[in-house]
């Protein structure tokens, strides 16, 4: 609401100084006596106009709703685990409520990523020096890893991009709506639906898979 009070204040204040600046008699002094057809013509006009934005312009700054601007993630912006982040966490805040127990798991999965990240990388440096093989071997084999969850969110993402939210809680919480659709449009929405539903526990299920190969690579 302080957003839009500032807009209104701003509103309000012209059509006050337009009225002013019209019907004062140090300016224009357009009189409505009657007396001229044209300063009365001009200033029922006036007054008319200035009624029309009054009710218009607050009524939309009042009641209209705010929306969230488009959260862009082209894949190339989405390079690292903290992109990752940033970028899932958009969508729990902001676009895929349907999603968001899903989402925070992920946002979760990534934590553990950076944290095993974190362990391999002092653990080789307890056991190897940076130049010999081995360091370069195992580290080369985490950033492998990293890199296919961090394709696998990115994917996960340009998926969710095309997600119809409304229509999705249409269908299913309103019956009366899913009751005047078509059988074959209700069963292929429902259908498409479902594959989102799928890919998304898939996601979860294939970073789950990165991690334990990180376990893996920790026991060896």
């Amino acid at each position: 609401m302080t957003k839009r009070l500032r807009p209104i204040l701003i509103l309000n204040g012209l059509i006050f100084l337009t009225d002013v600046v019209v019907f004062s008699s140090v300016l224009l002094n357009i009189q409505m006596d009657g007396k001229s057809a044209l300063q009365t013509s001009f200033g029922v006009m006036i007054i008319s106009m200035s009624v029309v934005v009054f009710c218009y312009g607050n009524y939309k700054l009042l009641f209209s709703e705010e929306k969230t601007p488009a959260f862009v993630t082209p894949d190339k912006e989405i390079k690292t685990l903290e992109d990752c982040e940033v970028a899932v966490k958009h969508y729990i805040a902001n676009n895929v409520k349907t999603f968001s127990a899903q989402l925070q798991t992920i946002v979760t999965q990534v934590g553990r990523m950076k944290k095993k990240r974190g362990s391999v990388k002092q653990a080789l440096a307890e056991h190897f020096s940076e130049t010999e093989m081995s360091y370069q071997k195992f580290l080369g084999a985490v950033s492998g890893i990293e890199q296919i969850m961090i394709i696998n969110i990115r994917s996960l993402i340009r998926r969710l991009d095309t997600f119809d939210e409304e229509e999705y809680e249409k269908l299913y919480n309103n019956q009366t709506y899913s009751a005047q659709q078509p059988d074959k449009l209700t069963a292929s929405k429902l259908s498409l639906f479902n594959e989102y539903v799928a890919y998304v526990a898939k996601a979860v299920e294939n970073n789950e898979e990165m991690l334990l190969r990180i376990d893996k690579l920790v026991l060896e």
